[in-house]
């Protein structure tokens, strides 16, 4: 991530169907040249763009996407558990992920089910031609959204250790959302946590 925000490395660094066993892979990262929102959910690759009129278009296994970075890995083997009543954001979930895998130095995968009452997603939009050299010029032309009251997936990693390689710098979660309709996917930004189950590794 610090790379492509103040480095400029757009390149192609991860072609997502190198990536291989499919079954079990989780995976997120900014679209090719911060052009939408990639994620894999088990396999299926999720690619967000933003149309001309500013909505978003998903696409299901798009052939031969890449990413700038990516992180990404494999789960196969998940605990399902409830969230407290008392996690109603992001931040409330950071905090209690962070504490609930205390003993847990690595980075790990996690993945969330149900429904939300609001959130709120962007999606990178950068022109064909323009240059990064920081975050901000990075998130030129990003486009924001919000979600009222539904069902959603949310996948994403956790690490202490990885702050701006691939959770941004005050954060050791990096998460994306799609709609159960698979109409709206992209980088989550803030929610409102309504009843969620989460799902973290078994091993």
């Amino acid at each position: 991530m610090k790379d492509v925000m103040w480095k400029g490395m757009l390149s192609d660094v991860v072609k997502l169907d190198t990536l291989k066993p499919r079954k079990g892979l989780y995976a997120l990262g900014p679209g090719p040249r911060l052009r939408g929102e990639l994620l894999v959910l088990d396999g299926t690759t999720y690619w967000s763009t933003v149309r001309a009129d500013s909505s978003l278009q998903v696409a299901t296994d798009p052939d031969q996407v890449w990413a700038p970075f990516l992180v990404y890995g494999w789960q196969s083997e998940w605990k399902k558990t409830s969230l407290p009543d008392s996690v109603k954001s992001l931040g409330q979930l950071e905090s209690w992920v962070d504490k609930r895998m205390g003993a847990v130095q690595k980075p790990f995968p996690l993945r969330l089910e149900g429904q939300v009452r609001e959130a709120f997603i962007h999606a990178q939009n950068l022109a064909p031609d323009a240059t990064v050299s920081n975050p901000r010029e990075a998130h030129a032309g990003q486009v924001n959204y919000r979600l009222p009251s539904q069902r959603v997936q949310i996948a994403g990693f956790f690490s202490r250790k990885h702050q701006g390689i691939f959770t941004h710098h005050d954060s050791f979660l990096h998460l994306h959302l799609i709609d159960e309709k698979e109409q709206m996917m992209g980088h989550l930004d803030s929610l409102s946590i309504g009843q969620l189950q989460i799902y973290l590794p078994e091993k």
